[in-house]
């Protein structure tokens, strides 16, 4: 492991996952516990292998919620997000059943 810095916000007990989002891979942050219907999403300002950063600042590297990612309808803290046919899928949660997939339009 090699620590590459700190996001700049908090997130706690949340769930993440990579997917193909159009063109842009993507990196989503899901579930915080203080926001758990929330997805943040995190791609790359330029090209290149997450190995090829030797000092690490997150707003030179990473461009925050250029995908939105629409809100749950359910909490889902404490869930775990999969990848199924290339969708995030959530799969229930702290006090919840539900799943749901992210399929709408990015």
């Amino acid at each position: 492991m090699k620590h590459l810095g700190d996001l700049p916000f908090d997130f706690a007990e949340g769930t993440c996952g990579t997917f193909m989002i159009g063109s842009l891979p993507t990196i989503l942050l899901c579930f915080e516990w203080t926001e758990p219907r929330k997805c943040r999403s995190l791609t790359r300002k330029n090209d290149g292998t997450l190995s090829d950063i030797k000092s690490f600042v997150f707003d030179s590297k990473f461009e925050m919620d250029q995908i939105i990612i629409p809100d749950s309808t359910y909490d889902h803290y404490w869930a775990t997000i999969a990848n199924y046919q290339g969708f995030p899928l959530i799969l229930g949660g702290w006090g919840t059943r539900m799943e749901e997939i992210i399929s709408s339009k990015y």
